[in-house]
């Protein structure tokens, strides 16, 4: 049987969120948020063992809830990444709001990463959601596993992603 332990952390001012998923004691996703407003957090890195990103993304969903998520501001596109995020736009189960140029949040990319980018995330009612255990991390040293389980997945020279 297969146990699944959801750890998470935020720094003292509320700013950062570091989210850690388990199967059977090892690390299989982690996730980091930033704040960037007062009900919006992007998402600057994640990494996950293949087919569970998206539960890393619907995980941050959950605890910031009823806050949205976006994707990355610096106008880093990771291609491979597009895939989760259009898989929300069609979820019932996850509200979702493009951005207009004018607002707030919106940069320009090209026109096949706007639909996905340019867009904010947040689930429809948290009372739907698949029942985790979470666990409040009072330490932070979920931070230093998290990256160090990233490093270990990606060799992040840049080959894997690309600047507008």
């Amino acid at each position: 049987m297969n146990d699944l332990l959801v750890q998470y952390y935020f720094t003292k001012n509320e700013n950062k969120l570091y989210i850690l998923l388990k199967e059977n004691e090892e690390i299989i996703g982690y996730i980091y948020l930033n704040r960037i407003g007062d009900d919006t957090w992007e998402i600057p890195t994640v990494a996950a063992l293949k087919g569970n990103g998206h539960k890393m993304h619907s995980l941050a969903m959950n605890i910031v809830y009823p806050d949205w998520v976006m994707p990355y501001r610096q106008k880093q596109i990771v291609p491979n990444l597009y895939k989760t995020y259009e898989k929300f736009i069609d979820r019932e189960d996850i509200v979702t709001k493009h951005l207009e140029e004018d607002e707030e949040y919106y940069i320009a990319v090209s026109e096949e990463n706007d639909n996905w980018f340019n867009r904010k995330y947040k689930l429809r009612d948290i009372n739907e959601q698949p029942i985790y255990n979470i666990v409040e991390d009072e330490t932070g040293k979920i931070k230093y596993e998290g990256l160090k389980f990233f490093n270990k997945l990606y060799n992040f020279k840049g080959e894997d992603s690309y600047i507008k």
